[in-house]
């Protein structure tokens, strides 16, 4: 190996550490980009692939510093730039991703990349025209750029109304990523509202082909089918959809719309219900599913979601997310409290235990997983356990007014009614100057 006979050599260091990147493994990756910096102190490169790693992980603070650290080295470091500019836009600081994207572009002025990602910004800031105009540069630059096509369709299609411009882009999509079934449920839906039914069912179905788990795919086939006048099938594609992915609040929305036309009352009550659950959270879910199809090692992107579907009253989705977040983050102690919520709502004791054992270990002042310890065994019937754990999240934060309430129920429990009023009074006190 080259690196065992020429160890000093830190441009092969930096070259193996963005081949460690690229393939997640991030703590060899992060060893070779500083043994490259020890070599060379004044090798930014090294600096952006260590922003890069805490990038992916989600930890845009250190990214940050990272990334400005390898601008003080080289103000015109091209990579940092658009490395900055794309964290902004991740934080939803649109304009200053705007001008960071403008000022890598005047100096590698042939980026496609930059374009593209210059054309989020400005769909972010709704100046659409503009976008258009850098995904243009992107594909002049590189005529096989599907996702700069893609946009394009979706600017044209779903932002603007122009659907033939949009037909002509996403066709541009298919043609040059034939295995990709975003790109023709995109066409799907322009040649839709363009009257194309055949056409766009057929684009629907060649999704389906593609990736069988396609839920947009079923929903775009249900409205064909409605056009067509098949309500039969476009149930059946609907509650498919759901099926695939239960939190699209919109799929909720056309199956209880077809359900009032029906006059099927109930059915309809039950999804439009459920569709008003889900809405107040379509964006964050749209953004953090979107964000962790690009970053799946963001840690936070999977505690946050799994936050969202315990909201929903969805626990085992939740165990899901909070078990990915777990994976990158093995030492994240509010993600084992988290999980022992998600299995006590499962009605799993036993587990949650086992889970809120785990926070509590991780760390040792966590009086909320203290106190929901103590409620999992008082559940379990463990009131002496429970007891234990509820005291131990008192001496960590005496004003704690939940301690006290479990306090209170495991004294009563016990027969100890005096010491449970005194619990209940302190719990009640507490509560009382919390809400003035």
């Amino acid at each position: 190996m080259w690196l065992e006979r020429h160890p000093q050599d830190s441009e092969a260091h930096g070259q193996l550490a963005d081949l460690l990147l690229q393939e997640r493994d991030y703590q060899g990756a992060e060893h070779h980009y500083r043994t490259a910096m020890s070599i060379n102190p004044m090798t930014a490169d090294a600096w952006v692939g260590l922003g890069n790693i805490s990038y992916k992980q989600g930890l845009y603070e250190q990214a940050e510093s990272h990334f400005r650290n390898a601008l003080s080295l080289d103000d015109e470091h091209v990579g940092a730039l658009c490395s900055l500019a794309s964290l902004a836009l991740e934080q939803e600081e649109y304009a200053d991703s705007r001008d960071l994207y403008r000022q890598a572009l005047a100096l590698d002025p042939e980026n496609a990349g930059a374009f593209y990602n210059l054309a989020l910004a400005y769909i972010k800031l709704k100046a659409y025209y503009e976008a258009i105009t850098a995904l243009r540069q992107a594909t002049r630059i590189d005529t096989g750029y599907s996702l700069a096509f893609y946009a394009l369709g979706q600017i044209y299609a779903e932002r603007l109304g122009e659907y033939q411009e949009g037909i002509a882009a996403f066709r541009r999509a298919v043609a040059q990523r034939v295995d990709w079934p975003s790109a023709r449920i995109g066409l799907g839906h322009a040649l839709l509202n363009t009257g194309q039914v055949d056409e766009a069912a057929a684009a629907f179905g060649e999704a389906l082909a593609l990736d069988p788990s396609a839920a947009q795919a079923h929903v775009g086939l249900g409205l064909a089918e409605e056009r067509r006048g098949a309500e039969t099938l476009a149930e059946a594609h609907y509650l498919r959809a759901i099926a695939l992915d239960p939190v699209r609040a919109r799929t909720y929305f056309k199956l209880g719309t077809l359900y009032v036309r029906q006059g099927r009352k109930e059915e309809a009550r039950r999804y439009l219900g459920r569709f008003e659950e889900l809405a107040p959270h379509a964006d964050d879910l749209a953004q953090l599913r979107d964000r962790l199809r690009r970053e799946p090692d963001n840690a936070l992107a999977h505690y946050a979601l799994a936050g969202i579907y315990a909201k929903l009253n969805m626990p085992s989705l939740a165990i899901s997310a909070l078990r990915s977040c777990l994976a990158v983050r093995p030492d994240y102690a509010p993600a084992y409290n988290n999980l022992g919520n998600a299995y006590l709502r499962l009605g799993d004791t036993g587990e949650a235990i086992a889970m809120y054992e785990v926070a509590v270990r991780i760390d040792t002042a966590y009086a909320l997983a203290y106190n929901n310890l103590g409620s999992a065994q008082l559940l379990n019937g463990r009131p002496h356990q429970a007891l234990a754990c509820y005291q131990r999240a008192l001496r960590i934060r005496p004003d704690y007014a939940d301690a006290y309430y479990g306090l209170a129920m495991v004294y009563r429990e016990q027969g100890l009614h005096a010491e449970a009023g005194e619990a209940m009074a302190r719990y009640e006190q507490i509560a009382a100057a919390d809400e003035q």
